[in-house]
């Protein structure tokens, strides 16, 4: 994602280091929903935004490095389908939840 936001891996000037150096957290989006008490599924819904959109970026990536779409889209279903990547998209964070409550 990093790369395809800038166009390069190279670090970029920005005003807060920290918007550089770390890593987007998208738990941070799950926060704001909170504010409103949802039910907890609604949680989920952020953790399978980002899957798919782990899944669009794998597919952007392998056709900007010149493999086809039949490969890029076998690249992208291996990166969907990945434990690490199943188990993220499928928790719900409920220690975000308990910390208001």
């Amino acid at each position: 994602m990093y790369y395809l936001g800038q166009g390069s891996l190279a670090h970029f000037l920005a005003p807060d280091l920290r918007q550089v150096y770390l890593p987007f957290n998208y738990n941070l989006l799950q926060l704001f929903c909170l504010v409103y008490s949802p039910p907890f599924q609604c949680l989920n819904f952020f953790n399978l935004l980002a899957w798919a959109i782990t899944g669009i970026a794998a597919y952007r990536l392998c056709r900007l490095i010149d493999f086809s779409p039949n490969a890029s889209l076998i690249a992208c279903g291996l990166t969907l389908i990945s434990p690490p990547i199943i188990a993220q998209s499928t928790s719900t964070t409920d220690s975000l939840a308990s910390v208001g409550r």
